[in-house]
Formats: C-alpha cells, structure tokens, sequence
C-alpha cells in the first residue's frame, strides 16, 4: 500500500471512530469543523485543578494533529544535560519539542493538522476574550504546539495504616505505585545518559526519584523506550493527547496548562539528514539525506477490506479494530 493511500485510510478511521470517542471515552477529535468541535454540554467548568475544557463535568481529551519540528528538537533521554539550551539543575531536565503544520505530502492531514490549531486557539479564546486580561502563559510558541515533558520526579510515598489482633496499630510506609517498573529502561538505574556529568547526577537522586517516560507508541501501539525518541519522533506526523486547564490567578491574566496524555506516531519523517542534531548523525552516519522512511504498511485485518462495499462495512461495524497507533486501544 502506498504512503498516500495509507494515510487515507487512517485518515477515514479517525474520522468514523471520532464520534465513538468523543461519546464513550471522552476523547475530542479537533481536526472536524466547530460546529463538532462545539458541542452541547460542552465547555469551560470548573473541577478540583481549576479550569477545565469538559464534557458533562468530565475533562476531554483533546485529540490534535501535527508534525514534530526536527530542527527544534531536544529528544535525548537525559535532555542533553549540562549543555542543552535550558541548562540548569538535572532534577529539571526534560524532553522538549514543537508540534508544526504537518506536510504537503501527509495530506489530508495537512490541512487537519491547521484546522487542529485553529480549533484549539478558538476553545482558548472562548474564555479569554472580552476581559481585556493578557494571556500570561500559552501553549503555543511561534505558532507551534510546544511540549515539554520533564523526565523525573520525586518518588511518593504513603502511609498504610494494619491492625492485627496481637499487635496495635503498625505504619507501613511503601511506594505509592505498585508497579514500579514494567520495563527494564524505566527503572532509573537503567535509565540512557548521554553524558559522565548526566550519569553521575543520575546516580545521586536514584534513591529520591523516579523517571517519566516519554508516553509514546509506534505504529504498533508499542510504547517506545528512551533509546528511540532522536529516531522516531524527529519529523513524524502524530497525534497527541492531552487534557487542557485555565487558570485566572488574582485576575492578574491568563494561564493555560496542559497535560500530556500518550502521543501516538502515525507516519515517520521523512527528515533531512542535515536538520538531526550533531550527536545523532555522529551515532548514525548515514550516508543518505534522508534517513527516515514512511512505515505505513498495516494488514487488512483492521477491517478495511473484508467486503466489496467497504464504506457501509466499516460504517455499520462499531466494534471495528481500529489502528491502535492512531487512536488509543
């Protein structure tokens, strides 16, 4: 299958899954038109975190398109620490990257990926405008969806209150998660350094802390492992989740957080080789400009071509198995 007939069809399972989310799982697709976009019941509420964009007192997620900017790219495990741009202290490391316009060559989801930053921009305004306050805190930068994930955080712990019969009451303390690490490269001690600086500081908060992965998946719904985001990510058309708040300090301005949810990769690059940052063509010196292929070959077990009538097949099947790299299993 070509690339453009693949993205064609992932294109028109979005689209017919687009409802089903937005009904049962609270997912909001915003590449459709506003009139979806603004739905009944939906809008800015207040919850316990502040502002939130929600349906029936429910966050949504939102669901947006783009492409992540190779040349703005900071993917290294360890954020390249000490000498990325942000510098400052390791526990403050993160992953950042910009979501752009996606390509020509991804359409239709070129023109999906403008109307997504087009739709986002309008839910924000439906709160700003007409206050005559400044937004203080954005999520855009020149124009890009800018993320920005940070890799560590501080190990929680609470206390589990036991009585027995031969004993009073007894604390155990132990970790908030009962999953620590269901991967061997998300236990911090495992966890790439690109630096001696960044290994050594790695060691020194191994006990206090634990590491945030990146929350993305392949064209297979397989979570990728730290190793593979300077390969994966650079260039790729993908569709972010994220959950959107608003906060109004002292009526000092604006403030929009968001919250990454899971990134799903529905086609890489391709890249030129020019754009990688200096380390990853050192690593891989490939001697092609363009090291990135488009992977969009899936099997027609999705249901796409069981019939001769596809349309009224896929439409009438509301259980049909959607490509899970496109939307969430």
């Amino acid at each position: 299958m070509s690339s453009s007939a693949s993205l064609q069809n992932l294109h028109r399972m979005l689209h017919l899954q687009a409802e089903d989310d937005f009904w049962r799982r609270h997912i909001q697709y915003l590449g459709l038109s506003w009139d979806a976009t603004l739905r009944p019941n939906t809008g800015w509420d207040d919850d316990e975190h502040g502002e939130a964009w929600q349906k029936d007192g429910v966050p949504l997620d939102l669901s947006f398109i783009g492409r992540v900017i190779p040349e703005t790219a900071n993917l290294a495990p360890d954020g390249n620490w000490p000498h990325s741009r942000a510098g400052g202290c390791f526990l403050d490391t993160s992953i950042a990257f910009h979501i752009g316009h996606a390509l020509p060559c991804h359409e239709p989801f070129r023109t999906e990926s403008i109307r997504c930053h087009d739709q986002l921009k309008r839910i924000m305004d439906a709160i700003t405008m007409g206050d005559g306050l400044p937004i203080k805190q954005g999520i855009f930068r020149s124009s890009c969806f800018a993320i920005q994930h940070h890799v560590f955080e501080k190990k929680l712990f609470h206390t589990q209150r036991t009585c027995s019969p031969r004993a009073s009451l007894t604390q155990i303390t132990q970790p908030s998660s009962t999953v620590e690490h269901e991967l061997p490269w998300m236990d911090i001690q495992n966890w790439p350094t690109t630096t001696t600086q960044a290994s050594s500081a790695l060691q020194s908060i191994a006990a206090t802390h634990r590491v945030r992965p990146l929350p993305v998946y392949d064209e297979d719904a397989r979570i990728l492992s730290p190793a593979e985001y300077e390969l994966a990510l650079p260039g790729a058309l993908v569709n972010v989740l994220f959950t959107l708040r608003h906060f109004n300090h002292a009526g000092d301005g604006h403030y929009f957080v968001w919250e990454l949810k899971k990134l799903f990769i529905i086609q890489r690059g391709p890249i030129p080789y020019a754009s990688l940052p200096l380390p990853i063509r050192s690593k891989y010196a490939l001697p092609q400009w363009y090291v990135f292929v488009a992977l969009s070959h899936y099997p027609s077990s999705h249901g796409m071509n069981r019939h001769s009538n596809e349309e009224e097949d896929v439409a009438a099947d509301v259980d049909i198995d959607f490509p899970a790299h496109v939307l969430p299993p």
